[in-house]
């Protein structure tokens, strides 16, 4: 048809087709409609194929070569790192640095104290699983954050740093709670907030 809006005629001697006759006409409509029923056919043979990939929880796309870059780049995430900015310390480009967090299934909200905290807890939509904070930081104490938060975020559990740890549990750590000590790498954090999501919420 688009041929034939443009008043082009189609004709090859090696396959008989000639669009200037009906016959050869008809005989392309047929081709173009085999064709394209088999197209959409392997379009949905592959999607079916993903789906049922994804359903039995394969990763799809290439390995990661990197298998510790998802720790690395979930820290720097969390520490409130812009993605072109991890992609220049990580070498990758800005699309790779997002498609590994989304592998990491952590939505991170970061905040530079306390109070900006409990501000975008406030306004976030969706609940928040996990709280990740520093023992003492510029205005509320981190035991003071969790202790507010847990009052709007059901399900809520925390995790503690600090360099002082032994100082800390002196000054107001729950028994029992979540603690990380500084300095700690990429791997040692993924392998915590694992652990803790996996814990009792706080009381």
């Amino acid at each position: 048809q688009q041929f034939s809006a443009l008043g082009v005629d189609f004709i090859s001697y090696t396959q008989n087709i000639d669009t200037t006759t009906p016959m050869g006409r008809l005989f392309y409509h047929v081709i173009g409609s085999f064709a394209e029923f088999e197209r959409e056919m392997i379009v949905e043979r592959v999607r079916a194929g993903l789906r049922n990939a994804r359903a039995k929880g394969k990763v799809l796309g290439r390995p990661e070569r990197d298998r510790t870059a998802r720790s690395r780049i979930v820290v720097l995430r969390a520490k409130g790192l812009s993605l072109r900015e991890i992609a220049r310390r990580e070498k990758r480009s800005p699309a790779g640095v997002l498609k590994i967090l989304r592998r990491a299934k952590y939505k991170v909200l970061a905040a530079e104290n306390g109070e900006a905290a409990l501000r975008i807890a406030e306004s976030h939509p969706g609940n928040i699983d996990l709280l990740i904070t520093d023992m003492f930081m510029p205005g509320l104490r981190g035991p003071e954050v969790a202790q507010k938060l847990a009052q709007t975020c059901p399900g809520l559990r925390v995790l503690f740093m600090s360099g002082y740890a032994d100082q800390d549990l002196r000054t107001g750590v729950p028994a029992g709670a979540n603690f990380l000590n500084k300095p700690f790498s990429g791997a040692d954090l993924a392998k915590t907030v694992e652990e803790v999501l996996k814990g009792p919420e706080v009381s």
